[in-house]
């Protein structure tokens, strides 16, 4: 399954088995500053242009009962609108739209279910994390 991972993720961008490197240390610098600044993480093309073509090929064949969600709230999933100043950019309101193939769906052969199962991008992805400094919003951590 490992090389399934390989092929999967773009791994010049994302150097996920070489974290020391150049190219590694700058990712995850980038992601620690995505994270203080915003709290997330926008990893464009994370996965290669050919393995989605793949996947997404491949799904109707899995058999899977997606589950569909539609909804509208903040950015934030806070609902907390009502205690905000009129014009907080916080009010507006976004659409989401998604349908979900629960994890134990896709089949042992997808590479999908080997990046899900990669210990590399497990690795990978605490790496931005580990650092004295907390991500956690005052107002969330006060709760």
């Amino acid at each position: 399954m490992p090389a399934q991972t390989i092929d999967a993720v773009d791994r010049e961008r994302y150097p996920i088995d070489d974290l020391d490197g150049p190219v590694g240390r700058a990712l995850v610098a980038r992601c620690r500053s995505e994270l203080a600044a915003v709290g997330a993480c926008d990893l464009p093309g994370f996965l290669a242009r050919q393995a989605v073509e793949q996947i997404v090929a491949e799904i109707p064949r899995w058999g899977a009962t997606p589950h569909r969600t539609e909804t509208t709230h903040n950015i934030e999933f806070s609902g907390g609108e009502a205690d905000l100043a009129d014009d907080d950019p916080l009010r507006l309101q976004v659409r989401s739209a998604k349908s979900l193939i629960a994890y134990d769906q896709i089949p042992d052969a997808s590479p999908l279910r080997a990046v899900y199962e990669s210990d590399e991008l497990t690795a990978s992805s605490a790496r931005p994390w580990a650092s004295s400094r907390s991500f956690a919003s005052p107002t969330r951590s006060a709760r």
